[in-house]
């Protein structure tokens, strides 16, 4: 039990800890590895606002849409892009048939509702 506290200590995401992984290889391996579901949380996290931003350019650049159902639109692929990746490699969902996963998506998008909400207005707001 020791040594499961220690290693908790070890690898907690702090700026100490954070510049010593950067530092050597060796523990930035460990350091990933212990905070993995962290670490993939915000590399997912990273790569659903690079799919929300080049969605918006498609819809609103390429295909006209006007800004604020381009915005709504970018956010629908987004939170999909978020959904599934999120679902496979950072929460390992278990869920199997197609109403548990539907369940989990319906779930999710509701919870993302607000980030739309925020979205639509500050475009609302820049425009």
């Amino acid at each position: 039990m020791a040594e499961t506290n220690e290693s908790a200590v070890l690898y907690q995401i702090n700026l100490k800890n954070l510049i010593k992984a950067l530092k050597s290889p060796s523990y930035l391996k460990r350091f990933i590895n212990y905070n993995k579901h962290i670490v993939l949380y915000f590399v997912f996290g990273v790569l659903t606002t690079v799919v929300n931003l080049i969605s918006f350019y498609i819809f609103a650049e390429i295909l006209q849409i006007e800004t604020i159902p381009a915005t709504i639109w970018a956010w629908v692929v987004a939170v999909a892009f978020a959904f599934i990746t999120n679902r496979l490699y950072v929460f390992e969902s278990t869920a199997k048939t197609h109403a548990a996963i539907l369940r989990e998506a319906i779930l999710f998008f509701i919870a993302r509702l607000v980030t739309l909400g925020i979205e639509v207005f500050i475009m609302w707001l820049s425009v």
